[in-house]
């Protein structure tokens, strides 16, 4: 008793009076149908102007992007080529502060794109991307505010590599230097800092996961958890990067338990997990702070999100209209709003959310 009276001391002089962050739910036009407890609507980024992008899907099963403003006025986005059959569309995964978006379309195969504010699109594919079963085509995943972006692409032997599209156009492809070569094997950026420094995972021949940090420059540093797991399908995953060259992730221990990590910039790695985690903590971004968000399932099975402080504090959240799926934290501005979802009643979809510590 004494323990749990100083941990919520702690959140108290941590978080400020306000113990319970504010919630704010919100779902696109359209969301309305699909499969109970896969359709719904997904946030992939905030941008300092709190504007939310992501994708969503409902009774036609098409992935459609979304772009949602601090006023709540919510812009369809579907990329000129785009699919229109159930299982193809349009996701939209980064946003940066310009409202400049990025992501990939789907027709068959997947297509990168950038989207900037006013509305134009432009495609592109990584040189060299073919049809992979599961990776086919370039799927870009992340923008920084120069309007560089990261992802990666399966070649015509099913390797995956990286790349870097810079604002002007050019693409950069690279391979992490352990990476393995073989069909699921390969390099899997996920992030990049206004810096121009990409985060992501990648795995080697034997099926381990290793976290690495590309510079600016295409110098690699790769990192890996005290305690991670060393069998295939275990290992350590960098997630999000910030404008400190700071990372965070999680990672599979020995027993496949998730632990969540914060990697500071001179590649020390903290390991932590959130209190009442049942074994599952998942880092999903960061911000220029150095507050981590993300999310952890507890001992009833339902998943709860957290926001981290660079102090080590922890400020958990369930929104109450959660179902036993419970609640998803993804994304956090620098000015520290976070958004995600939560799979809720009455018809088990995911709704999205916006938290206000």
């Amino acid at each position: 008793m004494r323990t749990l009276t100083h941990l919520c001391l702690l959140f108290l002089f941590a978080w400020g009076v306000r113990a319970q962050p504010t919630y704010a739910t919100f779902a696109p036009p359209g969301v309305v149908g699909g499969t109970p407890g896969t359709a719904g609507t997904f946030p992939t980024g905030i941008n300092t102007g709190g504007t939310v992008a992501g994708y969503f899907s409902g009774a036609s099963e098409l992935w459609n992007g979304f772009i949602r403003t601090s006023d709540g006025t919510f812009t369809i986005v579907n990329a000129p080529g785009a699919g229109t059959v159930g299982g193809s569309g349009t996701l939209v995964l980064g946003i940066n502060a310009s409202g400049t978006t990025t992501g990939y379309y789907i027709d068959g195969e997947n297509y990168g794109f950038v989207r900037t504010a006013d509305g134009t699109f432009t495609e592109f594919q990584a040189p060299g991307a073919e049809y992979c079963i599961g990776t086919q085509g370039t799927l870009s995943e992340a923008i920084n505010d120069a309007g560089d972006v990261t992802g990666y692409y399966a070649d015509r032997s099913c390797f995956v590599k990286g790349f870097v599209r810079t604002s002007a156009g050019a693409i950069i492809t690279f391979a992490a230097p352990s990476a393995g070569t073989g069909t699921g094997s390969g390099t899997f950026p996920g992030s990049i800092s206004d810096a121009g420094s990409v985060t992501g995972y990648y795995i080697d021949a034997s099926g381990e996961y290793h976290g690495f940090v590309r510079g600016p420059t295409g110098t690699f540093t790769t990192f890996d958890a005290p305690g991670a797991g060393t069998l295939p399908g275990q290992g350590t995953l960098g997630e999000s990067i910030n404008s400190a060259g700071e990372v965070t992730g999680y990672y599979y221990d020995a027993n496949n338990d998730l632990h969540g990590i914060l990697v500071a910039a001179d590649g020390a790695v903290t390991t932590f997990d959130a209190p009442g985690s049942d074994n599952a903590t998942y880092g999903k971004a960061i911000n220029a702070a150095g507050t981590v968000v993300g999310y952890y399932r507890d001992g009833f099975g339902v998943n709860r999100g957290f926001i981290r402080a660079a102090s080590g504090a922890f400020l958990e959240f369930n929104n109450a209209g959660a179902g036993d799926k419970g609640s998803f934290a993804t994304a956090i501005s620098d000015g520290g709003t976070v958004t995600g979802n939560y799979m809720g009643p009455p018809r088990e979809e995911f709704y999205g959310l916006l938290v206000t510590p």
